[in-house]
Protein backbone atom coordinates (compact mmCIF):
# COMPACT_ATOMS: atom_id res chain seq x y z
CA UNK A 1 0.00 0.00 0.00
CA UNK A 2 1.28 3.75 -1.28
CA UNK A 3 2.34 5.74 1.86
CA UNK A 4 1.16 8.81 -0.80
CA UNK A 5 -2.19 9.38 -1.88
CA UNK A 6 -3.36 7.91 -4.86
CA UNK A 7 -4.21 9.60 -8.33
CA UNK A 8 -4.91 7.79 -11.01
CA UNK A 9 -4.84 9.30 -14.00
CA UNK A 10 -7.72 8.30 -17.04
CA UNK A 11 -8.93 9.66 -20.18
CA UNK A 12 -9.12 9.43 -23.83
CA UNK A 13 -5.97 9.01 -26.46
CA UNK A 14 -4.58 12.48 -26.79
CA UNK A 15 -6.08 14.32 -24.23
CA UNK A 16 -2.45 15.24 -22.46
CA UNK A 17 -2.37 12.08 -19.75
CA UNK A 18 1.34 11.59 -20.34
CA UNK A 19 2.02 15.62 -20.54
CA UNK A 20 -0.07 15.92 -17.17
CA UNK A 21 1.69 12.79 -15.32
CA UNK A 22 5.51 14.42 -16.71
CA UNK A 23 3.97 17.95 -15.20
CA UNK A 24 3.55 16.07 -12.06
CA UNK A 25 5.88 14.19 -11.67
CA UNK A 26 8.92 15.95 -12.99
CA UNK A 27 9.59 12.63 -15.30
CA UNK A 28 10.90 13.77 -18.51
CA UNK A 29 10.56 12.15 -22.17
CA UNK A 30 7.12 10.51 -20.99
CA UNK A 31 4.56 12.65 -23.71
CA UNK A 32 4.17 11.83 -27.31
CA UNK A 33 2.69 13.53 -30.02
CA UNK A 34 2.17 9.98 -31.72
CA UNK A 35 -1.49 9.57 -32.79
CA UNK A 36 -1.38 6.32 -30.78
CA UNK A 37 -1.54 5.98 -27.15
CA UNK A 38 1.84 6.11 -26.12
CA UNK A 39 0.62 4.27 -22.70
CA UNK A 40 0.42 0.72 -22.70
CA UNK A 41 0.56 -0.44 -18.76
CA UNK A 42 -0.75 1.09 -15.46
CA UNK A 43 2.50 3.33 -14.87
CA UNK A 44 2.94 4.40 -11.06
CA UNK A 45 5.25 7.36 -10.69
CA UNK A 46 5.94 9.06 -6.90
CA UNK A 47 5.87 12.54 -7.52
CA UNK A 48 9.08 14.93 -6.92
CA UNK A 49 8.34 15.52 -3.74
CA UNK A 50 7.09 12.87 -2.61
CA UNK A 51 3.38 13.82 -2.23
CA UNK A 52 1.87 11.62 -4.49
CA UNK A 53 1.14 8.73 -6.27
CA UNK A 54 0.36 9.44 -9.92
CA UNK A 55 -1.14 6.14 -11.72
CA UNK A 56 -0.90 7.03 -15.35
CA UNK A 57 -2.92 4.35 -17.26
CA UNK A 58 -3.61 3.85 -21.23
CA UNK A 59 -6.30 5.88 -23.06
CA UNK A 60 -9.37 4.61 -22.82
CA UNK A 61 -10.46 4.94 -25.81
CA UNK A 62 -7.51 3.17 -28.11
CA UNK A 63 -8.44 1.68 -31.38
CA UNK A 64 -5.73 -1.17 -31.03
CA UNK A 65 -5.53 -3.30 -28.24
CA UNK A 66 -8.69 -2.20 -26.30
CA UNK A 67 -9.25 -5.26 -23.99
CA UNK A 68 -5.38 -4.79 -22.88
CA UNK A 69 -5.71 -1.00 -22.44
CA UNK A 70 -8.58 -1.69 -20.13
CA UNK A 71 -7.26 -4.29 -18.04
CA UNK A 72 -4.14 -1.79 -17.45
CA UNK A 73 -7.03 0.62 -16.64
CA UNK A 74 -8.67 -1.99 -14.27
CA UNK A 75 -4.90 -2.92 -13.31
CA UNK A 76 -4.39 0.57 -12.10
CA UNK A 77 -6.31 0.40 -9.09
CA UNK A 78 -4.38 -2.39 -7.58
CA UNK A 79 -1.89 -0.27 -6.48
CA UNK A 80 -4.48 0.56 -2.70
CA UNK A 81 -7.18 2.80 -1.74
CA UNK A 82 -7.48 5.39 -4.44
CA UNK A 83 -7.74 9.28 -3.47
CA UNK A 84 -8.24 10.58 -6.67
CA UNK A 85 -9.87 9.04 -9.74
CA UNK A 86 -8.89 12.02 -11.90
CA UNK A 87 -10.47 12.08 -15.45
CA UNK A 88 -8.66 14.11 -18.30
CA UNK A 89 -10.30 15.87 -20.92
CA UNK A 90 -8.84 18.23 -23.48
CA UNK A 91 -9.85 21.79 -23.37
CA UNK A 92 -12.25 22.75 -26.95
CA UNK A 93 -10.92 26.33 -28.86
CA UNK A 94 -14.84 27.25 -28.16
CA UNK A 95 -17.98 26.53 -26.95
CA UNK A 96 -17.76 25.40 -23.73
CA UNK A 97 -20.56 23.10 -23.66
CA UNK A 98 -18.25 21.00 -25.36
CA UNK A 99 -16.21 20.97 -22.72
CA UNK A 100 -18.70 20.20 -20.56
CA UNK A 101 -20.41 17.33 -22.75
CA UNK A 102 -17.25 15.55 -22.75
CA UNK A 103 -16.79 15.76 -19.14
CA UNK A 104 -20.40 14.69 -18.15
CA UNK A 105 -19.44 11.77 -21.19
CA UNK A 106 -16.69 10.56 -18.89
CA UNK A 107 -18.15 10.82 -15.75
CA UNK A 108 -20.89 8.81 -17.04
CA UNK A 109 -18.64 5.85 -17.22
CA UNK A 110 -17.54 6.16 -13.64
CA UNK A 111 -19.51 6.22 -10.04
CA UNK A 112 -16.60 6.35 -7.65
CA UNK A 113 -18.24 9.14 -5.68
CA UNK A 114 -16.20 12.01 -3.81
CA UNK A 115 -13.03 10.29 -5.17
CA UNK A 116 -13.49 11.62 -8.73
CA UNK A 117 -11.47 15.48 -10.23
CA UNK A 118 -11.65 16.54 -13.79
CA UNK A 119 -8.33 17.79 -14.91
CA UNK A 120 -9.11 20.01 -18.25
CA UNK A 121 -5.61 20.14 -20.33
CA UNK A 122 -4.22 22.17 -23.33
CA UNK A 123 -5.48 25.57 -21.72
CA UNK A 124 -2.98 27.26 -23.51
CA UNK A 125 -4.97 26.78 -26.28
CA UNK A 126 -6.42 29.56 -27.83
CA UNK A 127 -10.18 29.31 -26.22
CA UNK A 128 -13.57 31.81 -26.04
CA UNK A 129 -14.05 30.82 -22.25
CA UNK A 130 -12.18 31.42 -18.83
CA UNK A 131 -11.33 28.62 -16.29
CA UNK A 132 -14.07 30.29 -13.76
CA UNK A 133 -16.63 30.29 -16.53
CA UNK A 134 -15.70 26.61 -16.97
CA UNK A 135 -15.83 25.66 -13.13
CA UNK A 136 -19.34 27.60 -12.91
CA UNK A 137 -20.61 25.63 -15.58
CA UNK A 138 -19.65 22.04 -14.46
CA UNK A 139 -21.00 22.72 -10.98
CA UNK A 140 -24.34 24.13 -12.78
CA UNK A 141 -24.98 21.46 -14.92
CA UNK A 142 -23.48 18.16 -13.55
CA UNK A 143 -23.42 19.67 -9.80
CA UNK A 144 -19.26 19.03 -10.22
CA UNK A 145 -16.90 21.56 -8.69
CA UNK A 146 -13.64 19.18 -8.01
CA UNK A 147 -11.62 20.68 -11.35
CA UNK A 148 -8.24 21.58 -12.25
CA UNK A 149 -6.48 22.90 -15.23
CA UNK A 150 -3.17 22.09 -16.99
CA UNK A 151 -1.50 24.04 -19.96
CA UNK A 152 1.98 24.24 -21.21
CA UNK A 153 3.13 26.84 -18.89
CA UNK A 154 1.60 25.37 -15.75
CA UNK A 155 3.84 24.93 -12.49
CA UNK A 156 3.75 20.96 -11.61
CA UNK A 157 4.16 22.16 -7.97
CA UNK A 158 1.18 24.19 -8.01
CA UNK A 159 -1.10 21.40 -9.80
CA UNK A 160 0.13 18.89 -7.18
CA UNK A 161 -0.27 20.81 -4.72
CA UNK A 162 -4.26 21.53 -5.78
CA UNK A 163 -3.93 17.83 -6.76
CA UNK A 164 -2.62 16.61 -2.91
CA UNK A 165 -5.39 19.28 -1.58
CA UNK A 166 -8.35 17.40 -3.28
CA UNK A 167 -6.79 14.09 -2.00
CA UNK A 168 -6.60 14.91 1.55
CA UNK A 169 -10.42 16.32 1.79
CA UNK A 170 -11.49 12.59 0.65
CA UNK A 171 -11.19 9.43 2.18
CA UNK A 172 -9.25 6.96 -0.35
CA UNK A 173 -11.63 4.07 -1.82
CA UNK A 174 -10.78 0.52 -2.22
CA UNK A 175 -11.74 -0.11 -5.70
CA UNK A 176 -12.32 -3.66 -6.31
CA UNK A 177 -12.45 -4.69 -9.97
CA UNK A 178 -14.71 -7.37 -10.55
CA UNK A 179 -16.42 -9.16 -13.98
CA UNK A 180 -19.31 -7.10 -12.90
CA UNK A 181 -18.47 -3.37 -12.77
CA UNK A 182 -15.06 -4.25 -14.98
CA UNK A 183 -17.56 -4.83 -18.19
Amino acid sequence: EAAQPIVVVIGDCGTGKFFLVELLTGATDLSSQSKHSHTRYANPIITSDNTLMIVDTPGKNAREDRVVHNLQIAHAFSYGPVSLLCIVVKAEKRLLEGVVEKVENALADWDFGNILTVCITHMDHEKDWLEDECRAKLSEMLSHDKVVFSSNSSCGQDLRGQLLQLATEVKPVKIEITTENFL
